[in-house]
């Protein structure tokens, strides 16, 4: 939803986001997430956020399609994939 530019956009994109499973992070989700951000922020200039979407990919062993393979990569490895090329 961020970086829509309307609220038309904003229908558009939560509509096509009601398609999929929205998963919620655990306990263990948060704590390995805390992990990675400690050991990566300064290096990799990660957030927490990256951690914290990166924390259900690892979990649950699923690829995680994205843009932002600098900073996915050094937290999930392999599991970071680009979208499409």
């Amino acid at each position: 939803m961020q970086g829509t530019t309307s609220k038309a956009h904003q229908r558009q994109a939560s509509s096509m986001l009601d398609q999929f499973e929205l998963l919620y992070l655990t306990a263990e989700d948060q704590q390995w997430a805390m992990r990675q951000l400690v050991a990566l922020q300064f290096s990799h200039h990660i957030s927490m956020n990256d951690c914290q979407i990166a924390a259900v990919a690892q979990r649950l062993h699923l690829p995680l399609y994205t843009h932002n393979l600098s900073d996915m990569v050094p937290l999930i490895g392999a599991l970071a994939l680009t979208p499409y090329t």
